[in-house]
């Protein structure tokens, strides 16, 4: 029998229309942003586990920071003040998608990222690596609040997937990419994929033909961009190539299974022209 009763965030669209106010305490915003709570805090004893770190948080402000959920611009004023507001290099990267490639990098690198910094490099993987064997599970970023916005949480890579690389139609017109140019050291190993893309010369002695590669063919605007320019100079060729190797021999052979090669059925990317159910 069907049941003819609506889901709890269904119902709540026409029960709680404050969740698009930042002074609302149903507003993801008000959990995700500031890392210390005091005792105006009335979320509830559920919001413990909703803090600037956790999975939700993370994924949450990454899908913002990409003009997701009624954000009107990318990178807004409110990534900017998460990534000042959580200066922290305790906490694990809980909304990274290729989790295993960050660790590495992150282990490796002095100083660690920071919560905040984490953002900007979730922000950049997700607006320009589309993995085709990724996919990402739907919840409700506060199951106890009528209305709260679903987020797609990153379900662990199979060891080392392809990866497709999406250049923004106009990088030098990006906020994303003008603040990860402004700090790229944050995003070392998402920059080191886009690198490789770009270099197949260099590359192609450890990884198997299309393992990582662009997309689609890029334009003279793109191909004259400060992002194109960064990942082509001469000065910083060793250093990507150095941390890309790095990835590739941690990470192990290139995996050939088929869910590497097949198209993400959940969320579609930012770019991609494909459409899925429940996007």
């Amino acid at each position: 029998m069907t049941s003819s009763y609506a889901n709890f965030f269904e119902f709540g669209k026409s029960l709680n229309n404050n969740i698009a106010y930042t002074n609302s305490p149903a507003n993801p915003l008000t959990y995700a942003i500031m890392p210390n709570y005091n005792t105006d805090f009335n979320h509830g004893p559920t919001a413990h586990w909703i803090r600037p770190f956790s999975t939700v948080s993370a994924t949450y402000m990454k899908e913002l920071a990409n003009g997701m959920h009624g954000a009107k611009e990318l990178w807004n004023t409110y990534c900017e003040a998460y990534l000042l507001a959580n200066p922290s290099t305790y906490w694990m990267n809980m909304g990274a998608i290729n989790s295993q490639a960050f660790a590495i990098i992150n282990a490796a690198s002095t100083p660690k990222n920071t919560v905040g910094q984490n953002l900007l490099r979730n922000a950049l993987e997700l607006h320009c690596i589309y993995y085709p064997g990724a996919n990402f599970t739907r919840e409700q970023f506060d199951p106890n609040i009528a209305n709260s916005p679903y987020v797609s949480i990153a379900n662990t890579l199979c060891d080392n997937c392809a990866a497709k690389i999406i250049f923004s139609p106009d990088p030098d017109n990006d906020r994303i990419i003008e603040k990860v140019l402004s700090m790229p050291t944050t995003c070392t190993d998402v920059l080191a994929y886009m690198w490789a893309a770009l270099h197949p010369e260099k590359v192609r002695h450890v990884l198997h033909p299309h393992h990582i590669t662009l997309k689609e063919p890029l334009t003279q605007k793109q191909k004259n961009s400060k992002l194109h320019q960064h990942l082509t100079s001469p000065k910083l060729q060793k250093y990507y190539e150095h941390w890309f190797k790095i990835i590739m021999k941690t990470l192990g052979e290139p995996c050939p299974c088929h869910k590497c090669t097949v198209n993400c059925y959940n969320r579609p990317h930012r770019y991609s022209p494909q459409h899925s159910p429940g996007s």
